[in-house]
């Protein structure tokens, strides 16, 4: 969870996100209030993916497919940038049978706000609110907002000792959350499913709001072990007892190998899927060695735990900038990319 009001661009802030946590919606609708105002849909083609890029010696030769049609198209380009991002391409759960469920079938990462709740329980637990004039003072003044950003800042930045590997802070770090989770279990058998071996920081920190708490209700059972297979009117536990159910809800997470989702091949034949199906690594999460002309945005190592990511595709993006300059610029230079030594 990332206040919004710093997750904004630096130069771009909003004054008028209504709470301290908003809704994804509410960030999805800065982005296209942003597009709008700076008329960035003349740039960006919606339904087409790309399914290929060969550096040749000279330009990338890209396939590019419209979704709709399934027609391919052939583009080139000098530079090749990859902005596929990282926490958008969802995992579906590997299990026997997922595809014979009759029940509606929904991801945690891509809702379907249609889908009705009648005649279920449902909780809602809400989030502190900006009232109308602190939104007005945020309006009307940059300086009351931007302090309020820069504390925002300074609260997570806070939080780096936190993800520094076997240190005191981190120690206590999960000390600590190890005693609030199963203080909030309050059950020996059920807290030791759902707290990790992990260290703080190996995956983002995500507080739910009354999570742990709705675990232990008397209209949740918990099925430890997994499930073993999917039936059209619900799931096999690890013991084999069925469960029925109205709604298969799958939180499968996202595929996170940094791996390209489409092969990127240079001029010897490297297909870059092949070269980090293990151990992925790149310049400062941004160029790779051998891939002449190729920067992508949120490289290997390159995520931070401790607060929002757009400071850092800023930061990226100006330094992508530099290099497209002097590439432009320097009439000796026909492609770059880091030495393999720079890397390592």
């Amino acid at each position: 969870m990332c206040p919004p009001h710093n997750y904004t661009y630096s130069w771009g802030p909003s004054p008028t996100y209504s709470a301290v946590y908003v809704s994804s919606q509410e960030l999805y609708q800065y982005f296209k209030n942003f597009r709008a105002k700076h008329r960035l849909e003349k740039y960006i083609h919606l339904q087409h993916k790309v399914v290929g890029a060969t550096w040749d010696g000279k330009a990338w030769k890209v396939q590019v497919e419209e979704v709709q049609t399934g027609r391919l198209v052939d583009a080139e380009c000098d530079i090749l940038i990859n902005a596929n991002g990282i926490l958008n391409n969802w995992n579906w759960p590997d299990i026997p049978d997922l595809d014979k469920f009759q029940g509606k079938l929904l991801h945690s990462a891509n809702w379907d706000t249609t889908v009705s709740l009648d005649n279920k329980s449902v909780g809602l637990s809400s989030t502190t609110h900006y009232t109308p004039s602190e939104k007005a003072v945020f309006s009307s003044s940059p300086s009351t907002l931007r302090a309020l950003r820069k504390l925002n800042e300074t609260s997570t930045n806070c939080l780096f000792g936190t993800f520094v590997k076997n240190s005191a802070t981190q120690h206590d770090t999960r000390t600590d959350l190890t005693q609030q989770m199963q203080s909030r279990l309050n059950n020996p058998q059920l807290a030791s499913a759902p707290i990790p071996s992990w260290s703080p920081g190996c995956r983002r920190l995500t507080p739910g709001v009354n999570y742990l708490e709705s675990l232990t209700k008397p209209n949740v059972q918990i099925c430890l072990g997994g499930v073993r297979s999917v039936t059209e009117t619900g799931v096999v536990g690890p013991d084999g007892a069925h469960h029925d159910l109205d709604v298969l809800i799958c939180a499968a997470g996202f595929n996170v190998s940094f791996r390209p989702r489409f092969p990127v091949i240079n001029e010897a034949g490297t297909n870059l899927q092949d070269l980090w199906a293990k151990d992925p690594g790149c310049y400062f999460g941004t160029a790779v060695a051998d891939m002449p002309n190729y920067i992508l945005f949120l490289g290997p190592n390159c995520p931070v735990g401790d607060g929002p990511l757009l400071p850092v595709i800023e930061t990226q993006a100006d330094y992508m900038l530099k290099w497209i300059d002097r590439w432009q610029t320097e009439n000796n230079m026909l492609f770059f990319h880091p030495k393999a030594a720079a890397v390592d």
